[in-house]
């Protein structure tokens, strides 16, 4: 203890006795060595107290004050008597409780400094470090159940459309979450939590991993799945890719008869021009030359009319 403990020195003083016995009354001297300096707290917490982190919080804290040799103010319900009173001195203060009661706020203090504002709400009216210590506790007690079903909720959310990797991910966060608030998932649990969440794609899959006599452990079992999971997506992009190049070359119906009808149009408008031109000549054959006759039965063999059917 960083304190010193009490001495006590005894005397011993002879009194009367009668023939049969003797009796012996022992004064007591209670005597205080000089107490020791207090504990500073010079390292700063590295994470402060939140609603997630307690028990990452708790080891550091129970860590630094087992080093200290400082746990008794946090386990003990005895503290010091603030006043000393014998028969043969008057009252006078306890320098014990001095001591005791410096140290005491000191750790006080650094306990508040490693707090969220929100906590520090819930320490008003605490005096000592064991009041804020069994205060934290109680809290937390709860507060864990609850953050306990909110987490294994979590863990029932099927993949849907994220990628194996993130589906991964986000079971350890998970997971790791429980682990803060202590309640960790046992190696089955977690594998359990993995499969119940696959889609039917993956039911091979699970079959060969319920199969297996020696059940797998988790980072195999996610070695594994991504492993089948890129198998998918290669053979899904080898199917898309495919089906792409059909539908390039074969045309489906509806491009079919797109592409007849633009020809169809194009051959009509064709034909029309050449009766047109056909139409021109045959005026100009009639009308025209006749009356110049420059070159006599030029066109004497071109037909009267060319219908296009």
């Amino acid at each position: 203890m960083w304190y010193p403990e009490p001495i006590f020195y005894f005397s011993m003083a002879s009194s009367s006795s009668s023939s049969s016995s003797s009796s012996t009354s022992v004064r007591t001297t209670f005597v205080v060595a000089t107490s020791l300096p207090a504990h500073q707290f010079n390292t700063p917490f590295s994470l402060k107290l939140n609603d997630e982190n307690f028990l990452i919080w708790k080891k550091q804290v129970l860590a630094t004050l087992r080093g200290l040799d400082l746990m008794h103010f946090l386990d003990n319900n005895h503290t010091p008597s603030e006043f000393l009173q014998t028969s043969e001195t008057p009252l006078t203060e306890n320098p014990t409780f001095r001591s005791y009661h410096k140290q005491d706020q000191l750790i006080v203090a650094w306990l508040l400094a490693a707090m969220t504002s929100p906590l520090l709400t819930k320490m008003v009216g605490l005096e000592t470090s064991r009041q804020i210590w069994h205060r934290l506790l109680t809290h937390y007690a709860s507060h864990t159940r609850a953050m306990v079903k909110k987490f294994r909720m979590l863990l029932k959310t099927p993949k849907n459309d994220r990628s194996i990797s993130a589906y991964l991910n986000d079971i350890k966060k998970v997971a790791d979450s429980l682990v803060a608030v202590g309640s960790p998932l046992s190696t089955v649990d977690h594998i359990d939590v993995i499969l119940n969440g696959l889609s039917a794609d993956f039911d091979g899959f699970i079959t060969s991993v319920l199969s297996r006599s020696d059940p797998y452990s988790v980072d195999d079992l996610e070695a594994l799945l991504l492993a089948q999971a890129a198998r998918f997506d290669k053979h899904k992009l080898s199917h898309d890719t495919l089906l792409q190049v059909n539908t390039v070359s074969t045309p489906t119906p509806w491009q079919f008869k797109t592409q007849n009808k633009k020809k169809f149009h194009s051959i009509l408008c064709v034909e029309a021009a050449l009766q047109i031109l056909l139409d021109l000549a045959f005026l100009v054959r009639t009308l025209v030359l006749p009356h110049l006759n420059p070159l006599p039965g030029l066109l004497s063999s071109y037909p009267v009319r060319f219908v296009i059917n």
